[in-house]
């Protein structure tokens, strides 16, 4: 568990921020990622930058075709302003006492209790995966190969959708790693964001048309029917990400920004619940909409989710339940490969000050890497 710690501690420390992109973080990333895993005789098979911070890394040890690609993504969402220690440097905690951590040192050999937990920006989503991979590979010989992407938590994946369409991707199997609780999960929800802008007239707010000119006054009256259709209809999961218009109280807001998202359930297209949403608007001419990343569900449309549960049986892992969140193993899908995800830490603690993953969960994806880069057959019990 301190090998795997050790390698935790370096990733965290790596901004890798998105937004803001930092190449220079993503860059430090990769280089220890490369060092450490070509001490296990990995070898670089691409490095590829697609600008604007979306890069890609692919090593590969061994004749990997037939195993599962696994594939991490670096980057973190931003810093919550509620973080209580520095967010780039691992600290340990044990779950009796979740505010009083220590730093991780690699000098200390103080061994971490059972319950403790690793808190770092990005430790849960999804780092800690990656420094179990790197401790697996480090504790095994047999063939593996795994994909850095930088670009997923900004809603771009240039990564994934460009490394599919150059790859024979039909003929893989793909690991991704997101956060479930050390289970193989096969089937979530799809997303569609978009942005609005709503004009209105400026003017002084003593005018009586100010109720009807405020482009602000526009965008809480289509909000209000928004959530009033998320409420009559929860399992869309519409969330209002940000509004933002006008100056000051007595001026007649003239612009009002706002963005929204939803992840409707398995078979809903997201690109129409987006649609039906904007359709909301109460005065059309008014707001124009700018459809953002649309993401298909796992399994994509036209791919049946028994495939990829019988890869997870062959694999011998634990099939886990439906989740509600997107990851781009449905891009993956809708690219023909049999895609699922697996990894530590729980999506409750992804995305929040103080991110944590319970070292219980790395120990357990450790060994679930181990056993697939091991140089029998990759089967077997978990």
């Amino acid at each position: 568990m301190r090998r795997t710690l050790e390698h935790l501690a370096r990733l965290v420390a790596c901004d890798t921020r998105n937004p803001p992109r930092n190449p220079d973080g993503v860059g430090a990333l990769y280089d220890y990622a490369r060092g450490a895993l070509g001490d296990c005789s990995y070898a670089v098979v691409e490095d590829r930058d697609l600008g604007e911070g979306c890069r890609w890394l692919l090593l590969e040890r061994g004749a990997a075709h037939g195993h599962p690609l696994v594939n991490v993504h670096v980057d973190t969402v931003p810093i919550d302003a509620g973080w209580q220690s520095n967010p780039f440097a691992l600290t340990i905690v044990d779950a009796e006492a979740p505010h009083h951590g220590r730093p991780f040192r690699p000098d200390d050999l103080t061994e971490p209790r059972s319950d403790a937990r690793a808190v770092g920006l990005g430790a849960c989503d999804i780092k800690g995966a990656l420094a179990c991979y790197l401790r697996a590979a480090e504790a095994t010989s047999g063939p593996g190969a795994l994909l850095l992407t930088s670009d997923e938590e900004a809603g771009q994946s240039a990564c994934v959708c460009t490394f599919a369409a150059e790859h024979p991707t039909a003929s893989l199997d793909v690991m991704v790693a997101e956060p479930t609780g050390g289970r193989a999960v096969c089937v979530h929800r799809g997303v569609g964001t978009c942005s609005g802008s709503f004009s209105g007239s400026g003017g002084h707010a003593s005018s009586p048309h100010a109720l009807a000119d405020s482009a602000n006054h526009q965008a809480v009256r289509w909000a209000q029917r928004a959530l009033d259709l998320a409420a009559s209809r929860p399992e869309l999961r519409f969330n209002l990400g940000l509004i933002e218009g006008g100056v000051k109280a007595n001026m007649i807001a003239a612009g009002c920004q706002v963005r929204f998202g939803v992840r409707p359930p398995f078979g809903v297209d997201p690109g129409a619940a987006v649609a039906e949403i904007c359709a909301l608007a109460p005065d059309r001419e008014r707001v124009a909409w700018v459809a953002g990343f649309v993401g298909p569900p796992l399994p994509a449309p036209g791919r049946r989710s028994d495939d990829a549960e019988r890869l997870v049986a062959s694999l011998g892992l634990e099939l886990g339940d439906p989740v509600d969140f997107f990851t781009e193993a449905a891009l993956f899908s809708a690219a023909g490969a049999r895609a699922f995800i697996y990894g530590p830490g729980d999506i409750a603690q992804a995305h929040a000050a103080g991110e944590w993953v319970a070292l219980a969960q790395l120990e357990r994806a450790t060994r679930t890497y181990a056993r697939l880069l091991s140089p029998q057959e990759p089967g077997g019990p978990p």
